[in-house]
């Protein structure tokens, strides 16, 4: 038996590609040219919503990622005060950014991370055990089952099921365990969303349609699925002592990505070429204005993270699901 759905939400067809840049997001710097450096390797924002990211890995792994520097944390804190650098530093990668083009390795992609303002030690497999099978699997699943995108079966015991259902945290781990040596450390991920999503999906992609961004024609269903997923996880997160430190969870977008631009350079040039590096992975309808940060450091601190920077306004955390 497939079950069906009957969105209730406009399916508003818009080609990622119209999307504005991220850099209208970003407060107007009034730092003189002389007193910015012409490099920069931090970027972030604090979006409402996984659909921020246009298509990311499901990090399934989370601690085969390296955590947030201390440093970098600490600089993030200094722009949003509101998130605790000890809490930035003990984040959880959710995932990594991608393209229909993605060339560069993952670490040299942009990273969501979630951010547990209340969590005061490492995160250990309960945490992770609780958070996967409580939280993150039934959300995705459920936001799969309602989108209308994916055929959905019913089990005997009722249950409904769908081909993009998520691993157990069982299966996670024992994937992990009886992977070679060599392999163990590489992170177990689920690419997200991966249906055909051809702006003329009628037919087979053209140069037409490749000039187009060969995906991106459904931009707003796919972020259907990205929002009700994190409206769920941020629900199921209300109230009780057992998931307090979870609770109030924060999303941050992260890149340490060195971006360098000729000189002479204002603020503003060295925003706008680090935004359009951002613009191919988000959509910055799912992020409020200010929210976006680009790190920038005087010419003689270019190694200091502590720097001035693009400061946001407004609280820290997402202001809910759009």
């Amino acid at each position: 038996m497939i079950r069906t759905h009957a969105s209730s939400t406009p399916q508003e067809l818009i080609h990622e590609s119209k999307i504005p840049s991220i850099t209208s997001k970003t407060r107007d710097s009034k730092l003189q040219p002389e007193n910015v450096s012409t490099t920069t390797t931090l970027s972030f924002a604090t979006p409402k919503s996984l659909a921020f990211f246009k298509r990311f890995t499901w990090e399934l792994t989370p601690w085969t990622r390296p955590n947030i520097d201390p440093t970098t944390a600490t600089a993030i804190s200094a722009h949003i005060p509101t998130l605790p650098a000890d809490a930035i530093h003990l984040a959880i990668c959710l995932g990594v950014g991608y393209t229909a083009f993605s060339k560069a390795c993952r670490d040299q992609r942009p990273h969501l991370y979630v951010v547990f303002p209340h969590l005061r030690r490492p995160i250990d497999e309960q945490f992770w055990r609780v958070w996967h099978t409580n939280i993150v699997k039934p959300a995705f699943d459920e936001a799969w089952i309602s989108s209308g995108l994916v055929d959905v079966w019913e089990r005997e015991d009722t249950a409904w099921i769908t081909e993009k259902a998520a691993p157990t945290a069982d299966q996670v781990l024992d994937r992990y365990d009886n992977a070679p040596s060599y392999r163990r450390q590489r992170p177990q991920q689920i690419q997200w969303p991966e249906w055909r999503d051809f702006w003329e999906f009628d037919e087979e992609p053209s140069p037409r349609t490749l000039s187009k961004g060969s995906e991106g024609g459904f931009s707003y269903r796919r972020a259907l699925v990205f929002d009700e997923a994190w409206s769920a996880m941020r629900d199921m997160l209300k109230g009780g002592d057992e998931l307090r430190e979870m609770s109030d969870p924060i999303l941050l977008a992260l890149w340490e990505k060195a971006v360098e631009v000729e000189e002479p350079v204002s603020a503003d040039v060295l925003i706008k070429t680090v935004g359009k590096e951002w613009d191919a992975y988000i959509d910055l309808r799912f992020v409020e204005k200010n929210m976006f940060v680009v790190h920038l450091v005087e010419p003689t601190n270019q190694n200091n993270l502590h720097g001035q920077g693009s400061q946001p306004t407004g609280p820290g955390g997402p202001a809910g699901s759009k």
